[in-house]
């Protein structure tokens, strides 16, 4: 709002230097704008809804200057730049051009510049927010790479320690195996040695 005030009071001022009837509407619109910008926030909410009922009753050129004013220089939660823009527009499309014309002309596009740069802003923040799902995405997804990672370890190991108790029994095996093949040799050779018997 601060970045604005000065400018409004220029403009009332310079509106003080054109016919007497255009300057004190501008006037009048703008020393209302700087004062209820700066008043606790019921009273700007009591001008406003002045200022509303105003144009409600008779919406001509004052009336709706003053509440188009009103509503584009209010702070939060009263300003509403997509009805100010609105209420702007004929005023600045008013010819031959007038005093309340120009001023209209330049608030509508200090209007539409506040509102290009909201939307460029919302439109960062919700790429922001996207990036941050994606973030979040691929943390999840890397999480889970390194549990399935983790369970393919576990699963190597498993596998390791079956691979070596097959080895160990396969050498058992072998040494059975062997014992056998010995022992059976060591029959045959009692059985060679024995004296044969009578035909």
């Amino acid at each position: 709002m601060r970045r604005y005030a000065w400018l409004l009071l220029v403009l009332a001022g310079c509106a003080a230097m054109r016919p007497a009837d255009e300057a004190q509407q501008v006037s009048e619109a703008v020393t209302l704008a700087a004062a209820t910008a700066r008043a606790p926030d019921e009273v700007r909410r009591r001008e406003l809804g002045r200022a509303v009922r105003e144009f409600e009753r008779a919406p001509d050129r004052a009336a709706r200057a003053r509440l188009a004013i009103l509503l584009a220089t209010l702070p939060e939660p009263q300003r509403d730049d997509a009805r100010a823009a609105t209420l702007l527009e004929p005023l600045a499309a008013e010819r031959p051009e007038s005093e309340l014309a120009r001023f209209a002309a330049l608030l509508a596009a200090l209007v539409a510049e506040r509102r290009q740069r909201a939307h460029d802003a919302g439109a960062v923040a919700q790429r922001a927010d996207e990036l941050h799902k994606q973030l979040e995405g691929l943390r999840r997804d890397s999480r889970a790479g390194e549990q399935r990672e983790e369970a393919l370890r576990r699963q190597i190991e498993v596998n390791k320690r079956d691979a070596r108790a097959a080895e160990q029994r396969e050498e058992t095996l072998r040494k059975q195996i062997q014992a056998l093949r010995e022992a059976e040799r060591s029959l045959l050779e009692r059985e060679q040695r024995l004296p044969a018997g009578p035909r």
